[in-house]
């Protein structure tokens, strides 16, 4: 889950901020993206005290939004920012030790660099938060052993006559299992891609769309099927600049 605040006026620019924050979490699912809008912070529309954020993006447009930054940070000090600022506000007043930017943008600015900055911050804080699932370990049953495999190891899972095939980049395990069961276990770079494979998607080293394949960093290639497309699609989204 990634929680976002947004801070926005009615700019041009603030209005393609909330279009690719509405279709990213379309994309992305609720669940995977939460988006806080506060459009007054003076009439008392302030976030709950509990709630801590993973990216703040904050127009700042006058010297009473400084000191709503500095608030936020002081409530999110790990949270990536992304300012949009006017150029008549001298930088040197929001721009400080306390409130450092991740990003700046100064207004006026295209939609190409908005878009780019924004999806540039937000893969990032998936790429961080998946840091943590590198210690994860999957575990399959053979016999009165477990055997555990590092997720960040393991390319691909392939199903045959209820036996799963699981290919890491050190070994092949052969077990019982179902795929269904097996998805459920995983982070969300593993996608199904066809009825009878579940890869791991940051071993992917080129997609083929028009035929239908995947070339695997060890060379292997995979097909993925039309009915799982838009699964695949959406499992890279999360990780893909």
């Amino acid at each position: 889950m990634i929680a976002v605040f947004l801070k926005l006026n009615n700019s041009s620019e603030d209005q393609a901020v909330r279009r690719l924050c509405s279709d990213i979490t379309a994309l992305r699912g609720e669940e995977r993206l939460k988006i806080s809008t506060y459009d007054d912070l003076s009439t008392g529309n302030v976030p709950a005290s509990e709630e801590c954020f993973d990216l703040i993006i904050y127009h700042v447009g006058c010297e009473k939004d400084i000191s709503h930054l500095h608030y936020l940070r002081k409530r999110s000090p790990d949270a990536r920012i992304l300012i949009l600022a006017n150029r008549e506000l001298p930088p040197d007043r929001y721009v400080t030790s306390d409130v450092l930017p991740t990003e700046l943008i100064l207004l006026p600015a295209g939609p190409g660099r908005i878009s780019k900055t924004l999806k540039k911050l937000i893969n990032g804080i998936y790429e961080d938060q998946f840091e943590g699932l590198h210690t994860l370990r999957f575990s399959v049953r053979r016999g009165d052993d477990t055997i555990y495999i590092p997720t960040r190891e393991i390319c691909y899972f392939e199903a045959s006559n209820k036996k799963i095939l699981l290919k890491s980049t050190k070994r092949e395990i052969l077990f019982w299992g179902f795929l269904k069961e097996i998805q459920e276990r995983l982070p969300p770079c593993f996608a199904r891609c066809h009825r009878s494979i579940i890869i791991n998607t940051l071993r992917i080293e080129s997609i083929n769309w028009t035929e239908g394949t995947i070339i695997m960093e060890d060379q292997t290639t995979i097909p993925f099927s039309r009915k799982y497309k838009k699964n695949l699609e959406r499992s890279l989204n999360h990780f893909a600049a």
